[in-house]
């Protein structure tokens, strides 16, 4: 029934796109999607225990490569905050992430930056440039209330659409970090004319295969020519890795719960091209 459903709706959203535009639907999509997403983590209690973990460990994130990077507190209360403020969100990342030679790069592209976790950490962490997209309006603002909460206003540059096109001008002929999170557009963003203007740049694309099917293997057929290519995928967290945690009580494996399916995949891409590769 779910396949049939699917069907149907599939041409109505097509025929919805095509009235209101590609700008103007995605940030209609996006504020019902966050909208149903704030309802779905308050019924299942995150919001409230985000809240708790706010008042016990305050606004700071704790670990990992964005320790010490300061949290809105609009931003913590109105979502999943645990493994964010744990500093263990997409821990599988962190190697890509504090591997990297930061000044290699003219800037970072961020699409579906959210309320800045990645844009205004790499910005404040390693002092580089971030070009942050986000349909979402009120994601956007927390962004922007983020990067200046830290200090990095100048380095974080926000906007609300980018698409293929915007990756080619943005991207041509200069090294970029490109950080795609952008809830199954992916397949729509990267395409032979991107991919190629993103020869001599590094990409990170978190894959919503629940949302559009198999992507994984057509994204990496597409950046095979170009790029080494490697998947990773998401481990499930179990309290007994982070002993750190333990004090939190029955509240720690739900902080570091990040509500994924086990099969969760990151296409990581980098550029063949020795030249631009870090030595």
């Amino acid at each position: 029934m779910q396949g049939v459903m699917n069907l149907v709706k599939a041409p109505i959203k097509v025929a919805a796109k095509a009235v209101l535009g590609g700008r103007t639907y995605a940030k209609f999509t996006s504020i019902k999607s966050r909208n149903l997403q704030k309802r779905l983590l308050a019924e299942r209690g995150s919001l409230t225990l985000s809240r708790r973990l706010v008042e016990r460990l305050g606004t700071h994130v704790m670990t990992g490569p964005f320790k010490g990077l300061q949290y809105p507190m609009a931003a913590l209360v109105s979502r999943h905050a645990g493994p964010k403020l744990l500093g263990t969100y997409e821990r599988e990342l962190h190697p890509v992430i504090e591997s990297r030679n930061w000044r290699e790069y003219s800037y970072v592209v961020d699409i579906g930056c959210a309320e800045g976790y990645y844009a205004v950490g790499i910005a404040k962490t390693f002092h580089q440039k971030v070009l942050g997209f986000d349909p979402e309006p009120r994601e956007k603002e927390l962004c922007r209330q983020m990067a200046a909460l830290n200090e990095v206003s100048s380095m974080v540059v926000l906007g609300d659409w980018a698409d293929a096109r915007t990756l080619e001008e943005l991207c041509a002929e200069r090294r970029c970090f490109v950080l795609s999170d952008c809830e199954g557009y992916e397949a729509e963003l990267f395409d032979r004319r991107s991919v190629q203007a993103l020869r001599v740049s590094d990409v990170l694309i978190e894959i919503h295969e629940q949302q559009k099917g198999d992507l994984s293997s057509p994204l990496r057929e597409l950046f095979q020519p170009t790029h080494e290519t490697k998947i990773i995928t998401f481990r499930r967290r179990e309290i007994g890795d982070f002993p750190e945690f333990k004090s939190l009580g029955e509240d720690a494996q739900l902080a570091l719960d990040e509500h994924r399916t086990d099969d969760q995949p990151w296409l990581w891409c980098q550029s063949r091209q020795s030249a631009f590769r870090p030595k």
